[in-house]
């Protein structure tokens, strides 16, 4: 394979993909599926909490992990979706926060709960194009649940 047919390869690739369209998809995947991966490797933190003679111990199994859509918190209180060209243009962080579901088991008795666990950036240029398609299915869905 000489220099012209390397050039040629990938002027096609480029011309269907974007430069970076590989991290884009891999961001995407570690939102949709690695997290929650990741979580469920773990399922249960043990503590140190009740470690005395005569005390139950007390851990926590970990659940569900969700990303909600992107929003902004407007001075009067409400809330609106986010779009990267608004965060651009607003010179704020585009942001989604992070859900988990998690139970503390003190002995055989659980306290379910949902904790948001933090905000993570999103990639502006990830956007509306992936970002859509993954919430138009979840947003009522999590609506619902906060």
């Amino acid at each position: 394979m000489d220099a012209n047919d390397r050039r040629a390869i990938s002027r096609e690739y480029f011309s269907r993909e974007r430069l970076a369209e590989h991290h884009f998809r891999s961001f995407n995947s570690f939102l949709d599926r690695g997290m929650q991966q990741v979580v469920d490797e773990k399922e249960t933190i043990e503590t140190d909490i009740g470690d005395k003679e005569g005390q139950e111990p007390v851990f926590v199994e970990l659940g569900d992990v969700r990303v909600v859509t992107p929003r902004v918190r407007e001075a009067d209180g409400s809330e609106e979706l986010l779009y990267p060209q608004e965060a651009r243009l607003r010179n704020i962080t585009y942001s989604a926060p992070v859900f988990m579901e998690m139970a503390i088991v003190r002995g055989g008795d659980e306290e379910r709960k949902r904790k948001s666990s933090s905000t993570r950036p999103r990639p502006r240029s990830v956007g509306c194009r992936s970002w859509s398609a993954r919430t138009s299915a979840t947003s009522t869905d999590s609506h619902a649940r906060n």
